[in-house]
This record gives structure tokens, sequence and C-alpha cells, in this order.
């Protein structure tokens, strides 16, 4: 997808430009998200500047998740035969997009945030951005439950209970919580949002490398330009 070859339909290209881009973000944010929650793990004094970072990173998983979703579904056709949320290519290729599902009413939550606030937030005693909360495994022997709320002290909030959970990381089950319109109470396993997402990734790489050899690849778009102006203004002399 770096390399988008000048020969396929002009929509096709636009798209592919917003699939790259989401799935940049995507890994950016996964990153950024892991490696603060690995600095709060150790030092859990680190500051809200930090805590500032992690649910910005959450929730823009969340959302750019949901828009790879979007645009992957502009691709193609989907067969009615294997349902809405699978996309299948001339050779039966499968994209499964059903894990994403769950990403709807995070999504909606932070769309119409400002609505929630009246509708749900206040009612319900909850937390604006939601929290987050993950298990971070020392040892074997040894697994640290966090919880992290952003604002003054709730009595509603839920710590992990690792047992019975599959800890097979030293960061894991990162649980993002929120509150939907219905005043439901809604859970994202970001872990397992990770994997799903990279699983699609490959699977939506599978189907188009084959169309892509297809192409002529010595002419593609350039990509990521940048362009600098320098500017000088006039020296009034009078």
């Amino acid at each position: 997808m770096y390399k988008i070859p000048i020969s396929l339909p002009r929509r096709d290209v636009f798209i592919l430009e917003g699939i790259r881009y989401a799935i940049g973000i995507i890994d950016d944010s996964i990153n950024r998200l892991k490696s603060t929650l690995l600095k709060a793990s150790i030092n859990s004094e680190l500051g809200t500047k930090y805590y500032y970072i992690i649910f910005k990173e959450a929730w823009t998983l969340v959302d750019f998740s949901w828009r790879f979703r979007n645009l992957l579904r502009q691709i193609g056709k989907f067969e009615d035969e294997v349902g809405d949320d699978k996309l299948v290519n001339e050779n039966k290729v499968l994209i499964d997009l059903r894990p994403l599902d769950i990403l709807k009413d995070f999504r909606h939550t932070l769309q119409h945030l400002d609505e929630r606030i009246e509708e749900v937030f206040v009612d319900e005693n909850a937390y604006v951005w939601g929290n987050i909360s993950w298990l971070y495994v020392i040892n074997e022997n040894t697994v640290h439950s966090y919880l992290l709320s952003p604002g003054y002290p709730r009595s509603s909030v839920e710590m992990i209970n690792p047992s019975g959970l599959l800890v097979n990381r030293q960061l894991c089950n990162i649980m993002l919580q929120s509150m939907n319109r219905k005043k439901e109470k809604i859970k994202l396993n970001i872990s397992v949002l990770i994997d799903d997402v990279t699983t699609i990734v490959k699977q939506f790489e599978n189907v188009i490398a084959p169309q892509f050899k297809e192409r002529n690849n010595n002419q593609t778009f350039g990509q990521d330009l940048i362009i600098s102006m320098k500017l000088k203004g006039a020296n009034n002399k009078s």
C-alpha cells in the first residue's frame, strides 16, 4: 500500500490511502499506549501528563479501528451469503470484520461525548472518559492489577481480578470501560482488539497482494509529500 499503482481505479486509490494512514495511526497508538502503561506500571506516580496519553491513545485506537473497519467495507462487494461483516474477493479470500463490531457503542459514545454528559454520565455518576484497567505481570506468581480513572473518585469502578483470565504477556487484559446511551456499562478488551486488528490487517494484505502483482507497479503514485515554503517580509524603509 506504500506504492499504489496508478492503474488502480481512482476511487480505490483514495480508499487505500485512507486505509494506509488508519493502519499507521493505529500502530502508533498501540506502541504509545503500551509503552506508557508500562511506565505507569513501574511508577504509578508518573503524573497526569502520562494519564492523558493513556486515554488519548486508547480512544484513538477505538476511533481509528472503527474508521479502518468502515474503509475496508468500501472495497469490493459484501456477499449476502457470508453476511454484511465479511469481505470476500473473487478468489473467496475472507476478511472477517465481525470482531470490530464491538466498537460501535464506544465510537458513538466518543462521537457524542458532549451529549452523553446530560444523557448518561451525570445520572450514573460515570467518568466522562470512562476508565482503564490492566494487568502487569511481574512473574508467574505475581500479577499487579491497575485502575486509572480520569476524575474525582467514584464508587462504581471495577478493578480486574486476574483469576480465570488468560495472563500471557507482561501487559495484558487492557480494559476500557464506559457507558452507552442506554446507560449500560460497556467494556472493551483493548488487548483483544489489538490482536483482532493485527489479524484483519494481515488478511487484508493477503487479499490485495495478488491484485497489486497483476498491475504495473513500475508506475506508482508518490506518497507522503511535504512542501516547505520560506517567506521573507519586505523591509519597510521610510
